[in-house]
């Protein structure tokens, strides 16, 4: 059974209930000569109840992962921003996008894995590892993926960061 958006903030309401700190439909519109409004789910988390989150989704159908994950900075946090498809296959224009957002303070940048929910999230967190610093908590396979093992410590490709660069002193030949 395919649930209306509204049913499933209601759903999530009833079983997060304050960890759910907020709530939107969107439409959007597509196509030329056939135009198509679809739905879009935005839900937004607390960090300590994001698993459950994503189960909860994960019971109503198979989820998909639609693209990589986005993040947003500010001084305090950096925000995950999870592109999730649920009801796909189920006939033209079936699914139900759900833009999944949580909020990770920058002094306690962690979060716990959702492999053991969706196999296939394993290298978008792989990717966060290595591209925004993120500890993911108890995933399968750690390892880089997309850069090299020499790259400086503390230094994430998608951060503000830049790296330190050393400079040896050198004396000049005149």
């Amino acid at each position: 059974m395919m649930l209306h958006p509204d049913d499933i903030i209601k759903k999530m309401s009833a079983a997060l209930g304050e960890n759910l700190t907020g709530s939107e439909i969107k439409i959007s519109s597509d196509g030329h000569l056939r135009i198509k409004e679809q739905k879009i789910l935005h839900l937004k988390v607390l960090r300590n109840s994001f698993h459950r989150a994503v189960s909860l989704l994960a019971e109503l159908s198979p989820l998909h992962i639609s693209c990589p994950m986005a993040t947003i900075e500010s001084p305090e946090s950096i925000e995950l921003i999870y592109p999730f498809m649920i009801y796909s296959g189920r006939g033209n224009f079936s699914e139900q996008p759900v833009i999944m957002r949580v909020d990770v303070p920058r002094d306690d940048f962690r979060i716990r894995s959702c492999t053991d929910i969706i196999p296939g999230i394993l290298i978008m967190e792989r990717e966060a590892q290595e591209m925004l610093g993120l500890v993911v908590e108890d995933i399968p396979d750690g390892r880089r993926f997309f850069t090299p093992d020499s790259l400086e410590k503390g230094y994430w490709p998608l951060r503000g960061k830049e790296p330190e660069i050393v400079k040896e002193e050198t004396e000049i030949e005149e």
